[in-house]
């Protein structure tokens, strides 16, 4: 994989305009109007005050109630891996029911990482751990597992060449994993899916406001119903859902992700001719 600097696409001037001096070199006198000034506290309103302290109490009650589920779900995985474990020991290594317990293994242990991660995350003050490891494989295990017993075709396709870039594996394999479930749900009565990672140079005409120049463009597209106009502005809302046993938040917390690698995440749907969500990863050394 090449890696490669990351290059603004643009700078923004949008300096303040510089204060005018006299000839002498010096800053213009007020002229004194001998009334004594007034100073108004630019602080938070008593309201806005009590409002945001109630948001801060909301917020820490709702990670602690991840916290607790987190636990719990921690168990219940716990539970599930020891007896894979167990089940694993009594198969051929390498063969075809030994490849699916290893499977189902390695996606509770992913998704026992994205949990604390999240919750982590959650609390505040914490920063990705990110770095260059081997997201074609981050890429492959997504499709692998998102894909098991799903009645649709598959077309995976990677140049040999993509950029290596940045990344806390466990977060943006969670984040493919959603969109990729996302496509297979949208062709419940079989279909093909085209997942595609290329390397892509940023320009300022395509309605996204790009940081830098080089990035990793990764594509999930499928040929289901596609999305109305009027609820494509609406996808990213949490728990926004077309699907009835939909939570409404997958794209939430897939843009999230995203987002906090300094990437973007685009939608684009046809109606009767598909999907195609577009992630774009920022490919630094």
């Amino acid at each position: 994989m090449k890696t490669s600097r990351c290059r603004p696409v643009r700078e923004h001037k949008n300096a303040a305009p510089a204060t005018k001096y006299s000839k002498a070199g010096k800053r213009p006198r007020r002229k004194y109007s001998g009334k004594k000034a007034q100073y108004r506290n630019t602080s938070l309103a008593p309201k806005s005050r009590n409002a945001a302290d109630a948001l801060g109490k909301e917020l820490k009650s709702t990670v602690a109630v991840a916290e607790g589920a987190a636990n719990d779900f921690n168990r219940l995985l716990t539970s599930i891996l020891y007896n894979i474990s167990l089940a694993k020991k009594h198969t051929k290594w390498g063969d075809a029911v030994w490849k699916k317990l290893h499977m189902v293994e390695k996606a509770c242990l992913r998704s026992r990482a994205f949990m604390w991660r999240l919750v982590s995350l959650a609390r505040g003050g914490e920063t990705l751990t990110k770095k260059n490891g081997d997201i074609a494989s981050v890429i492959r295990d997504s499709a692998e597992f998102a894909l098991a017993g799903a009645d649709v075709e598959c077309e995976l396709n990677m140049s040999g060449d993509i950029e290596s870039v940045p990344v806390e594996e466990v977060l943006i394999y969670q984040a493919l994993v959603n969109l990729i479930i996302n496509a297979v749900e949208a062709t419940p009565d079989g279909g093909v899916i085209r997942i595609r990672a290329e390397n892509f140079i940023a320009t300022a005409d395509m309605g996204i406001s790009f940081r830098y120049e080089r990035y990793l463009r990764i594509s999930v597209e499928d040929d289901g119903a596609g999305i109305l106009e009027g609820d494509l502005q609406k996808i990213f809302e949490p728990f926004f859902t077309t699907k009835k046993a939909g939570r409404g938040l997958g794209l939430t917390i897939s843009r999230s992700i995203v987002s906090r690698h300094e990437g973007h995440l685009r939608v684009e749907s046809t109606p009767g001719v598909g999907t195609t969500v577009r992630m774009y990863l920022p490919a630094c050394p």
